[in-house]
């Protein structure tokens, strides 16, 4: 993942331009990002290690350091499956048709 993809990303969800987001827009911006599995525990637990937001907020750093800790983390396999589920649509079959439209 490109860090410009990263703060891109970030900078959506800081509309108002303060430099740190919610934790609630912390764990929406990570789900926008295919970390389809982030709850509200991990969000707690990312937040434990940041030492750069203000209470409550992430900074773009701490931001930064914890998409790069959950792409090391991600099971290559759900990435495989989610892409293989996306090409072969209902059939559950990738037919030639399909890799035409891809």
């Amino acid at each position: 993942m490109e860090t410009t993809d990263i703060r891109e990303s970030f900078d959506l969800f800081d509309s108002n331009q303060m430099g740190s987001i919610s934790l609630h827009e912390f764990k929406v911006a990570l789900r926008a990002l295919g970390f389809e599995k982030v709850d509200k525990a991990k969000v707690m637990e990312l937040q434990e290690g940041f030492s750069r937001s203000p209470p409550g907020r992430v900074a773009y750093i701490d931001f930064l350091e914890s998409v790069k800790l959950l792409t090391a983390h991600r099971d290559p396999m759900d990435s495989l499956m989610r892409t293989y589920k996306l090409v072969a649509g209902q059939s559950g079959k990738i037919s030639a048709q399909d890799l035409q439209r891809v």
